[in-house]
């Protein structure tokens, strides 16, 4: 929660939160690596008293199956 992935790379090397915005300004869903492994979220901006949040709700696949054609897609 509120965490800071400003210095945070994308499985292409690519900044993760520049990944994050190009999807979350129309709201979708990506796939990507994070602490715990392989992550499948959907991501939305959201304004609130002037200020833009991006809200990230995901989870971690059960199988590598899942994960595979997530990333595929």
């Amino acid at each position: 929660i509120w965490t800071n992935i400003k210095e945070t790379k994308g499985i292409g090397g690519k900044p993760l939160i520049d990944e994050m915005l190009a999807v979350a300004v129309k709201g979708g869903r990506m796939s990507y690596l994070w602490a715990n492994g392989f992550k499948s979220a959907y991501v939305k901006t959201v304004e609130k008293d002037g200020e833009t949040y991006i809200v990230n709700v995901g989870f971690y696949p059960e199988n590598n199956e899942f994960a595979v054609k997530q990333l595929v897609k």
